[in-house]
């Protein structure tokens, strides 16, 4: 969850008035209640929040298992997340029995606990909801377990988009880094890439997004159609016959220029077809998910 500011931003482009409850977990506990005093200062009531300091991947949370060892999971409306990348974890086999990771047929490896932070998201995201993820390139493309874990979650039609953020917007690291955008609900089996990676504005040492920028990439997303040199609406997932081309031939307009995310965008459908169905950190690791009061 970090200090909170993804829950509160997310509580912020809401429709004014909109009931909202917020639930997010950090494992550190000074981040831990700076996440509450900040809530707190932005107008939060303390009865619309549920804030926990445990370890989101060693537990399930925000209910986990009852009295008499059920699971009763909660779904949210809701999910952000930018947790800590390539975290190392405990992914001893028994964590396979876990209604979180146990669909997927593999755990994530010790050393790289990125699956587990969206698997966790997946199982607590609603039918209707969406869920969105900060990660390292490197989850499009990593083999062995998270590449059997990434078919499945193609099976299942769940990834709905993959954005690529300019490297060095983040304070703490320097390596770009992108978007994965999930739903549930999805009645089309094509997937948005968009390569946002050179749409930035330099201050001192640091990149960042402006309005501009942004705005771009919102209206993209919904649009959800090809613009040159930027985005592509891939659909490749549709069918099992696939090719593994790489997909920077659909986006650029000259030979000179690939996207590295397109180049990615090609081995993530050259996954769908390799598997069986079935130290890098972020500056604020946050594993926070926001509902609707009502839905609950």
């Amino acid at each position: 969850m970090g200090s909170g500011s993804l829950l509160l931003t997310v509580g912020q482009n809401l429709p004014e008035g909109q009931p909202v409850k917020y639930y997010g977990q950090e494992k550190n506990t000074t981040t831990y209640n700076l996440a509450r005093m900040n809530l707190m200062m932005h107008g939060v009531s303390f009865n619309n929040m549920t804030l926990s300091n445990a370890d989101t991947l060693e537990s399930d949370w925000p209910d986990g298992l009852d009295a008499k060892g059920v699971d009763r999971p909660r779904s949210f409306d809701a999910g952000v997340a930018n947790p800590p990348y390539s975290a190392h974890w405990d992914n001893s086999e028994s964590k396979l029995k876990d209604a979180r990771f146990k669909d997927y047929g593999k755990l994530a490896p010790k050393t790289k606990a990125d699956y587990a932070f969206i698997l966790h998201s997946l199982y607590h995201l609603g039918n209707e909801g969406t869920m969105a993820i900060v990660l390292p390139h490197g989850v499009l493309f990593r083999g062995a377990a998270e590449g059997a874990i990434r078919k499945v979650i193609i099976d299942k039609n769940y990834l709905d988009a993959v954005i690529g953020l300019p490297a060095n917007i983040f304070y703490g690291t320097g390596i770009p880094t992108i978007i994965l955008v999930f739903k549930k609900n999805r009645v089309t089996k094509d997937v948005l890439f968009i390569d946002a990676s050179n749409e930035f504005e330099k201050v001192k040492n640091q990149n960042r997004l402006t309005e501009d920028n942004i705005t771009k990439i919102v209206e993209t997303y919904q649009n959800r159609e090809d613009v040159e040199k930027y985005a592509h609406l891939s659909k490749r997932f549709a069918t099992t016959n696939s090719t593994s081309t790489s997909l920077a031939t659909s986006i650029r307009s000259n030979r000179k220029r690939k996207s590295i995310l397109m180049r990615l965008s090609g081995c993530l459908s050259r996954t769908s077809k390799k598997f069986p169905s079935s130290k890098q950190r972020s500056p604020e690791p946050s594993r926070p998910l926001v509902s609707n009061e009502g839905l609950i």
